[in-house]
């Protein structure tokens, strides 16, 4: 394994952990429950796909299994559709530079949720995922467009997989509406300020240990 991958595995492992411990701070009640709360992590552990590429994908993806299996002995759609398959696809959406791979998980999270027979009756709740798509192919480096793609694509994942383990009605997507674009606006903003804040601490930290290598040689 190159040092790059060792780079990649150690800045992963630290956003796994530093998300984990973010968990523990609510933000919002999760759509269609009073029990289910949205915290710090969902900000941040999209992030592992920023600064760990598709082996920090892999780690989370092992992670959450790993979470799942342990604490709650099943993998669930419900449990899935909280805090595995999105947070692992709003990763993958920062880890690929591919525009037909960003485009192609909202495109899908479209078709399933509109084959669905109430989400066929709140159609126009999907059309938020075209956002994503919409940068994926937008030829920009921006943090703050990019967190709004890959925060659009973890709410794709999530309702679609919440859709078919609940089966919400049709009149509760629609009340939905209105919340969505302050929640993920502020997700996207959080991501984004979180995104610098992890560079900058890279930058000093790898400075540090530069600097202290240099004087105990």
């Amino acid at each position: 394994m190159n040092k790059s991958a060792h780079i990649s595995m150690a800045r992963s492992a630290a956003i796994i952990i530093a998300s984990k411990i973010f968990s523990l701070i609510k933000m919002s009640f999760a759509i269609g429950t009073f029990w289910t709360a949205f915290s710090l992590r969902t900000m941040l552990t999209p992030l592992v796909g920023a600064f760990g590429g598709m082996m920090g994908v892999g780690m989370l993806c092992a992670s959450s299994v790993a979470h799942a299996l342990f604490f709650k002995k099943a993998l669930t759609l419900s449990f899935l559709a909280y805090s595995g398959i999105p947070s692992l696809l709003a990763s993958a959406y920062w880890a690929t530079e591919s525009r037909a791979i960003r485009a192609a998980i909202p495109a899908a999270c479209i078709a399933l949720f509109v084959l669905h027979p109430q989400g066929m009756m709140a159609a126009p709740y999907a059309l938020y995922w075209l956002i994503p798509i919409a940068v994926a192919y937008r030829n920009t480096s921006s943090i703050f467009l990019t967190s709004l793609g890959s925060t659009f694509t973890a709410h794709a994942a999530g309702s679609v997989l919440w859709l078919y383990s609940t089966g919400m009605q049709a009149s509760y997507w629609y009340g939905l509406l209105p919340l969505v674009p302050a929640e993920r606006l502020a997700l996207a903003a959080g991501m984004a300020v979180s995104h610098m804040l992890f560079t900058h601490f890279l930058s000093y930290s790898s400075g540090f240990i530069v600097r202290y290598a240099r004087a105990h040689q």
